[in-house]
């Protein structure tokens, strides 16, 4: 199969790249900055240099492939809305036009659980839940472009998928969260009580792979760890296998919604050029319960993770520098 990939070069991507080329699939790969391209290439990457708010200058690169992954985004907690607009919808409305105009027959779309929050806990919920008040601009962002995708018509089969909070070894996220742990800015809100979904990167990359080849026209698709955990449950164990400690400390979630929400209306009055402390897409991803129902996955793909959590955790131990 040949398959267009964006966002090779991030942290899904880089994952994905791998599996796809050990399966003995051809990836093109957009690539805008030089030293990714070098990286890539090694991989095994036929690189298309170019960018997503500029498709015309390489969209012949798209011509005869078989699929599309859209797996890159401005992935941000705060951010401007015009911004999230631009990389996340506006690139992906354009991208559904290319690949159309190129006649591909598929286009599998790497969207988000941040869809679906707002301020309510999603407990035992499914694709069909929805929010009109989403917590972030990207989570409104990513919402858009999937609607952009389900609403295309024509030959190409469009699926979306949505992972949890995406993890493992080279994770930005954890890395970030690691660094405000060491400095005391990771807290515990109701003494991490709140039910807690994750996936690790290798599960998500057998969903997407199956999804090449199961998912059809208008599919969307949780997926997870499928671990009954709380924030505790995955924090601790994460962070200690990283190095980083453990808050001493833990809030009400009534004590810190209306702080955080009031930070929120000062920047936005403000303009102000630099994040808050907190806002409440953060505070929700350790403090709003989320547990998701999967079958549709299961179902329709055969999804089964490939990884366990106690697996994820033993690969973070082995990759840490001083177990080299």
């Amino acid at each position: 199969m040949r398959v267009f990939l964006t966002g090779a070069s991030g942290f899904v991507g880089r994952h994905l790249l791998q599996r796809l080329i050990a399966d003995g699939h051809e990836v093109r790969a957009l690539v805008r900055q030089p030293a990714d391209a070098q990286a890539l290439s090694q991989a095994g990457a036929k690189i298309v240099r170019g960018d997503l708010r500029d498709i015309l200058p390489w969209a012949e690169a798209m011509n005869d492939c078989d699929c599309v992954i859209h797996a890159a985004a401005l992935v941000a907690t705060w951010g401007r809305w015009r911004d999230f607009e631009r990389h996340n919808v506006i690139a992906t409305q354009q991208l559904l036009d290319a690949a159309h105009y190129a006649c591909i027959p598929r286009f599998l779309y790497l969207s988000s659980e941040s869809v679906m929050q707002g301020d309510q806990p999603l407990l035992g919920v499914d694709e069909s839940a929805t929010t009109h008040a989403h917590l972030s601009d990207y989570g409104k962002s990513k919402h858009l472009a999937e609607q952009a995708v389900l609403a295309h018509s024509g030959h190409m089969q469009c699926i979306v998928l949505r992972p949890t909070f995406v993890w493992g070894v080279g994770c930005p996220a954890l890395e970030t969260i690691t660094r405000r742990a060491r400095r005391g800015g990771f807290i515990w809100v109701d003494e991490g009580r709140a039910a807690f979904e994750h996936i690790h990167v290798l599960n998500l990359v057998e969903a997407i792979c199956l999804a090449l080849q199961h998912g059809q026209h208008g599919d969307v698709m949780l997926v997870t760890d499928d671990e009954q955990h709380t924030v505790r449950d995955f924090f601790v164990p994460v962070l200690a296998t990283l190095g980083a400690p453990l808050p001493k400390r833990s809030w009400r979630l009534d004590q810190l919604s209306g702080l955080v929400a009031g930070l929120e209306r000062t920047w936005r009055t403000l303009h102000l050029p630099f994040p808050p402390p907190i806002n409440r897409f953060e505070l929700a991803f350790v403090s709003q319960p989320r547990r998701y129902n999967i079958q549709r996955a299961r179902q329709i793909l055969g999804y089964e993770p490939v990884i366990s959590f106690r697996e994820g955790v033993g690969a973070l131990r082995n990759h840490r520098p001083d177990n080299r």
